[in-house]
């Protein structure tokens, strides 16, 4: 009786980790679904802050220069080894799923090991291989975690809705954090010519978790009915108010690429050409009414003036000389310039300078500081150089093919839930046009990226998964579920 108790659990376990035994169907049979935090990717996004181990002038980074030493931060290590090795453990248990959902996804899987073995030989090639080595072993267990949701969602283990929900609360929780800190410590504080800039930095980055709370707060908002929708218009204003205090200009392109997907979706724009048409009306009226009133009404002209020099200018020199405000916008504060230097040494090691240190001291050597704006940039401000620079040519082209498998698919799958994934995904590609965060392993940017491009594969395995099969040359006359988006299931007749 024992021993047929024993094989009884063993077969259920298969039926559970390997759904092609069960009609090649990959929902499972009754699962109580996991909740956010038995998902490693989910406590890569929480993470410990990364405080710098020591506090100067330098900027932070997991740099390889003086004074810069947050990739020794052993604490943020470890938390990335930790859930990155619970995320391989728990793909090993998950094995027959894994190999299911890979052979589903076509390339994928080629590009994403291509782009890591890419890293990690460019980074054992580079100057400074110690701090490049750590860089691409924290983007291997952040790729392992993001493949570990993805089988997970697969499976129907843990459902889209809920990832989204935790990715929303998570970030609520974590700007809670920071503006403690910033209460109680109020030294930690980047003064800026307006006020503070409260980019938290070291501990969350700010920028980024404003757009998931008022991109994911607007989503809901729109999707639910009824009084409980009110705390999510709470949640939109409380990220307007952070992106408020974080001065990002990034952060505005990006919250307006996430509205426009949203809107098309929700509002159904796509199919209601008056509505469409409205709007563009509108904005337009709007942007002229504006313009009337500047240098007409000395109350708007001031008015607009101050949000243009603290959002927009932002630099005090800029500010008193005409000259140096033109250059400032035309070379995007300097950015265009820091990118100029980092291709010239591209073009001369077309193999990378290792991942995000290498970078970092090739742009920190003298001859190449002074061709620099400023030694601020020593980074490219720009996360797709960043990937070029560090890993060499071959990683970077994986890498624009993972990321445009991911832009593809969330054009062809999904439903409106599916696309507010589609939004999180080219929020955050927008932000790696002015930004590094998105090739920085230990930041929220790319965990972002890892969590919608998981959500996009998982929706699109499970549809070939589940499409009507071929029986002996000729195809079944019974309907079979097929998925639409990620936790979405229909019946239709291909």
């Amino acid at each position: 009786m024992r021993w047929a108790a024993l094989r009884a659990r063993k077969s259920n376990r298969t039926k559970r980790y390997r759904p092609e035994l069960r009609n090649n169907t990959v929902i499972p049979d009754r699962v109580r679904e996991l909740s956010a935090f038995q998902v490693p990717l989910f406590w890569m996004f929480l993470g410990p802050p990364a405080v710098r181990l020591a506090v100067d002038e330098d900027r932070t980074g997991l740099s390889s220069l003086s004074g810069d030493q947050d990739i020794w931060n052993y604490l943020r290590l470890a938390w990335w080894l930790l859930f990155g090795g619970l995320a391989i453990l728990s793909l090993v248990k998950q094995s027959g799923a894994l190999k299911h959902m890979l052979g589903r996804v076509g390339l994928l899987p080629y590009w994403v090991g291509l782009f890591l073995i890419c890293l990690m030989i460019a980074s054992f090639a580079s100057w400074v291989p110690l701090f490049c080595i750590a860089n691409a072993t924290m983007m291997f267990m952040l790729a392992a975690a993001a493949t570990d949701l993805a089988v997970k969602v697969y499976t129907g283990a843990i459902s889209t809705s809920t990832c989204l929900r935790a990715f929303l609360w998570l970030s609520v929780g974590l700007l809670v954090f920071v503006g403690a800190l910033y209460i109680l410590y109020p030294h930690l504080r980047w003064s800026g010519w307006f006020g503070y800039r409260l980019r938290g930095e070291s501990f969350a980055y700010v920028p980024i978790l404003a757009l998931v709370c008022v991109v994911l707060g607007a989503h809901f908002f729109l999707a639910k009915k009824g009084v409980s929708r009110l705390t999510y218009l709470v949640v939109v204003g409380f990220g307007f108010y952070w992106l408020y205090l974080a001065q990002t200009r990034s952060a505005y392109l990006c919250l307006a690429v996430a509205f426009a997907v949203l809107a098309w979706y929700h509002l159904g724009l796509g199919r209601k050409p008056a509505m469409l048409a409205g709007v563009v009306v509108t904005g337009i009226a709007g942007i002229v009414v504006v313009l009337m009133l500047y240098g007409n009404s000395s109350r708007v002209t001031w008015y607009l003036d101050n949000l243009y020099m603290r959002f927009v200018v932002r630099d005090y020199w800029a500010m008193q000389d005409a000259t140096i405000h033109a250059r400032s916008l035309s070379t995007l504060n300097g950015r265009t310039e820091a990118a100029d230097v980092l291709i010239d040494g591209i073009l001369d090691r077309p193999y990378g300078y290792g991942y995000i240190g290498g970078v970092r001291a090739y742009m920190s050597q003298p001859h190449v500081l002074e061709r620099l704006p400023d030694d601020a940039f020593i980074g490219a401000h720009n996360g797709y150089l960043e990937v070029l620079g560090g890993g060499g040519i071959l990683a970077f082209l994986a890498y624009m093919l993972i990321i445009g498998s991911f832009v593809y698919w969330s054009f062809r799958h999904g439903n409106v839930e599916a696309k507010v994934v589609q939004a999180l995904l080219l929020m955050v590609l927008v932000e790696g046009f002015f930004e590094s965060e998105i090739a920085y392993p230990f930041h929220q940017s790319p965990v972002v990226l890892w969590f919608a491009g998981a959500l996009i594969t998982a929706a699109v395995a499970r549809a070939v998964a589940t499409s009507p099969v071929q029986a002996k040359g000729r195809q079944t006359e019974t309907p079979q579920p097929t998925i639409r988006a990620v936790g979405q299931l229909s019946t239709q007749k291909l």
